[in-house]
């Protein structure tokens, strides 16, 4: 079946009736002048300013034509490149160890390149003229951070990090079981960011704390892109629920608030 693309044919008319408006002025205008001049142009002359003319204004819209064919051919080409960088994502985060597999050296693997795919898809989504592209780019990005994103790194537990923490160094020794137990006892369960509320507490005693800390190191950048609800306002265009990097990815976030 032969699909008629609407746009580009109100397009074309709306070009077809401008020019043609604009030939009828032009008419006019000759008329006009020539009764000025009392005859003088001949319509030698008249057919030669007319041919002028529609040369003229057709140099212009082949221009037109090449810079918007070359405009959004370069604007999907992008938006391939960036849908890559999202599969890649969805990549890591299915090589996010979790649960009582949870490590430290893993961690860091992850926040590193996730960091780093997430600056490439900012540089292709700025460079994209089209809105319609933007939009798309933003529903696979949606997809990637809501379906598989949040609801994998929500299962990261320091507690197990702390318990796999020798995997990394050998004399990271910083695991009570006491002060889990304490940490968790003393917060607030009812609280909106439980979790949240229990790696503080947890990393309030520096004996849990300053060691993990300085391993895992500055995670600023991981948090623009991932947990920072202002930073990514760009990319939650469309959808009602804000991000709440407490929520989200709460060890991660106690971790650099403490660091901070």
């Amino acid at each position: 079946m032969i699909q008629i693309d609407k746009i580009k044919i109100l397009k074309y008319l709306s070009i077809v009736a401008i020019t043609f408006t604009g030939f009828i002025y032009v008419l006019a205008g000759i008329h006009a002048f020539n009764e000025i001049l009392g005859g003088l142009v001949t319509f030698k002359d008249f057919m030669s300013i007319v041919a002028q003319v529609a040369t003229a204004g057709t140099l212009i819209f082949v221009v037109y034509q090449y810079k918007a064919t070359s405009l959004k051919n370069y604007d999907a080409q992008l938006v391939e490149e960036a849908k890559s960088v999202v599969i890649k994502m969805n990549k890591q985060i299915a090589s996010l160890a979790v649960s009582e597999h949870a490590n430290i050296e893993n961690l860091l693997s992850f926040t590193s390149k996730m960091t780093n795919l997430a600056q490439d898809f900012d540089n292709y989504y700025s460079e994209i003229n089209s809105g319609t592209f933007k939009k798309v780019l933003r529903i696979h990005w949606q997809d990637m951070y809501f379906n598989n994103f949040r609801e994998k790194v929500r299962k990261v537990k320091i507690e197990n990090i702390l318990s796999n923490q020798n995997e990394i160094k050998s004399n990271f020794s910083g695991y009570d079981a006491y002060l889990l137990t304490e940490a968790y006892q003393e917060s607030d369960q009812h609280s909106l960011t439980p979790d949240y509320d229990y790696c503080m507490r947890l990393l309030s005693n520096p004996r849990m704390s300053n060691e993990l800390i300085t391993t895992i190191g500055d995670l600023t950048q991981f948090i623009n892109h991932y947990l920072d609800d202002s930073a990514l306002n760009e990319y939650m265009q469309g959808l009602l629920s804000r991000i709440d990097g407490r929520v989200v990815f709460p060890m991660v976030m106690a971790l650099h608030n403490k660091n901070n």
